[in-house]
């Protein structure tokens, strides 16, 4: 897959901040008023998953049909390394927010671990901005966690490990008898970096909305069941016309 480049990233986060300026009007230019509600957030779907699970087509089609912005891993990693994407994000928010996104950094945030360097405090915070604008579908990076769990719909997808060695050929072209490690790695790793920068109390898994077995559904049948559990969590988020 092509990395994502810095123009690429820009284009996406403008639009979807012109976006939010359209439906709620823009943030103040001046100091806020701590008596004035603060605009309404969207909605989003933050999709946890194994490695080859459809992830990538699913998250397409859940965006497509709720008219959302999808940021997957390689774009968020691409606005989080760009300072001056970065500034821009966070300087179109209001005061308020900024604080508790600062605020809920400091308290998630191990400061003993590798997770405490400023480019995971950078992704943070770019998905915290992210989400006080909403309508998003995210795909990684440990949106789950990150995201407020009341504004959104959290979605673990799966699959049985048969079923994602065949498709983890098929895309690489691995040879048969190396696939098993090789894929048991790459959960082993994705795990390892979720354990070390969001640690949690032994036996506590984080909770989903959703878990989703991909090998029972169609992609497009998988689609439409998140659409539906967003829409019941969230119902202000369903349209008129649905």
């Amino acid at each position: 897959m092509a990395r994502i480049g810095r123009d690429s990233a820009a284009r996406v986060v403008d639009r979807h901040l012109r976006l939010r300026e359209t439906l709620r009007g823009p943030a103040p230019a001046t100091r806020w008023d701590p008596d004035a509600k603060p605009p309404v957030p969207g909605a989003y779907v933050a999709i946890s998953r194994h490695h080859y699970c459809q992830a990538s087509l699913i998250s397409a089609e859940v965006a497509g049909r709720l008219g959302y912005t999808l940021y997957d891993r390689e774009l968020l990693e691409a606005v989080a390394e760009d300072a001056r994407l970065r500034t821009q994000l966070i300087e179109r928010l209001d005061e308020r927010h900024l604080t508790d996104i600062d605020g809920m950094i400091s308290s998630i945030i191990n400061p003993s671990s590798s997770a405490h360097a400023e480019y995971t405090r950078s992704l943070i915070r770019v998905l915290r901005s992210l989400g006080e604008v909403g309508d998003m579908v995210v795909v990684g990076r440990g949106a789950h966690l990150i995201l407020p769990p009341d504004r959104g719909l959290r979605v673990h997808l799966v699959a049985p490990m048969a079923k994602r060695l065949d498709r983890f050929r098929e895309q690489t072209g691995i040879d048969e008898r190396q696939a098993p490690g090789r894929l048991r790695e790459l959960d082993r790793s994705s795990e390892n970096w979720l354990k070390r920068t969001f640690p949690t109390p032994d036996g506590v898994d984080p909770l989903y909305d959703l878990e989703l077995n991909t090998d029972s559904y169609s992609v497009e049948e998988s689609a439409d069941l998140i659409v539906r559990a967003l829409w019941a969590k969230c119902p202000e988020s369903r349209p008129e016309e649905a």
